[in-house]
């Protein structure tokens, strides 16, 4: 059970690969007596069991290292606890280096990750801002693994945390807070017609309201008549220009 580390590259593309520190002194002192982990596979050979939650963080971890975001979407529920020991809680720390991952499922993963913690936030704290990472999801929806989007009921309650967090709204700017409105207006539409009884329904409720962002001002340039370049001034530019001469060169210089 050694820390794992994503292998950087050279930038352009983001690496998949792992290295193993099994050095770090401060990682080994934390894992205990024992220091490695079992994980029973299941008689279908389609899953393995994860015995306890230090078992289940680390192999999530190494899903989201390798790029498997539809397994770790799967184990998120199984890795939350009100009460982490110092060996549980440095494998979920480790979840803080993994956000220079922009791959659209690894978005959906971490806001995953903050619906079910929420509430948790003394033992489980998100290192990501929830705020930017809806902004990317919302951006990147339709990019998104079916196996990984979110439900419903999860974007709207990872939208009214974040429209009440008013640091996390002047934050991403109010540009980008009109898309997530728009897309959390959506959203409401979409669940008032999931749990509609009757198959009649109210054209109020078949209609989304979107809003749009303020235009900027933009003023014509053509329109602005500037004649301060003409203006009778010693000390600008138009003086030097008036009072510049020419010298025609020798045709011998010419040659």
């Amino acid at each position: 059970c050694a820390l794992p580390r994503r292998l950087f590259s050279d930038g352009h593309h983001l690496s998949t690969q792992m290295i193993l520190d099994r050095r770090n002194t401060e990682w080994i002192n934390n894992l205990g007596p024992i220091r490695f982990y079992l994980y029973p596979v299941h008689p279908s050979n389609a899953f393995l069991y994860t015995p306890s939650l230090a078992s289940s963080l680390y192999l999530m971890l190494l899903h989201f290292i390798a790029g498997n975001y539809v397994e770790v979407f799967k184990m998120i529920e199984s890795c939350v606890s009100e009460e982490l020991t110092p060996e549980e809680l440095q494998i979920f720390d480790q979840l803080e280096f993994l956000g220079n991952d922009y791959h659209p499922d690894a978005h959906s993963c971490r806001l995953k990750f903050s619906a079910v913690i929420s509430g948790f936030d003394g033992a489980m704290k998100c290192p990501w801002d929830v705020a930017s990472e809806m902004l990317e999801y919302v951006r990147k929806h339709e990019h998104v693994s079916a196996s990984c989007r979110l439900t419903t009921s999860e974007e709207t309650f990872l939208f009214s945390n974040i429209f009440e967090n008013q640091e996390a709204m002047a934050a991403i700017g109010s540009h980008n807070v009109v898309e997530l409105k728009n897309r959390a207006s959506f959203v409401s539409g979409v669940i008032k017609l999931e749990t509609s009884v009757n198959a009649e329904v109210a054209l109020t409720d078949r209609t989304v309201n979107m809003i749009i962002d303020d235009f900027p001002t933009i003023e014509n340039y053509d329109s602005i008549e500037d004649l301060s370049i003409l203006e009778d001034s010693k000390s600008n530019v138009a003086s030097k220009i008036f009072g510049a001469t020419y010298t025609r060169p020798a045709e011998a210089d010419l040659l």
